[in-house]
């Protein structure tokens, strides 16, 4: 068995179109990691992170309890409701691309699509880099502002507009 590489960089497009490939050929994850160096759980998160929702065709398929043959018209109310589980889509690979069973499958699809992915990340990557550009005095000082205002029972609002030298949006 080949010794895995974690090189602790973030996924490529190109490992992300090599997850999709290999979720389009049915692979398991451990084989998409071994592919591209990386940890299982990394591909699983991947996936599960960045992969598209389809809900299912409700109106035919209103209900997809499990004990629907037995309750008749079951709903999600019902304390005996679970929805039937598709190892498929929920284990192994992940999502249900390429599926030999997708034209009459009833349930609710996820789909992975590498480019998508990337670009969910690239977007999640500047949110995260975002933030309050303040210096930790500058927090400091806002928080003694703040702070003896708040224990006084007044509200965040009745503070920002009573003082002006407080510049938050």
């Amino acid at each position: 068995m080949s010794k895995q590489t974690h090189d602790n960089k973030h996924l490529t497009l190109d490992e992300r179109k090599i997850i999709q490939t290999g979720i389009e050929n049915r692979s398991n994850k451990v084989d998409i990691a071994r592919t591209i160096g990386k940890d299982p759980t990394t591909v699983a998160k991947e996936i599960r992170k960045h992969r598209t929702f389809k809900l299912r065709n409700q109106f035919i398929y209103p209900s997809i309890c499990i004990h629907r043959q037995e309750c008749g018209e079951c709903k999600k109310q019902c304390p005996r409701y679970e929805e039937i589980k598709c190892n498929k889509r929920d284990k192994s690979p992940g999502a249900c691309n390429k599926c030999p069973n997708i034209a009459k499958c009833h349930l609710d699809k996820y789909f992975y699509y590498a480019t998508n992915a990337d670009e969910e990340y690239k977007t999640d990557l500047v949110d995260y880099r975002e933030g309050i550009n303040m210096t930790t005095l500058e927090v400091k000082d806002l928080a003694n502002i703040i702070k003896p205002l708040l224990e006084q029972g007044q509200s965040l609002y009745q503070i920002k507009s009573s003082h002006k030298e407080i510049l938050l949006v």
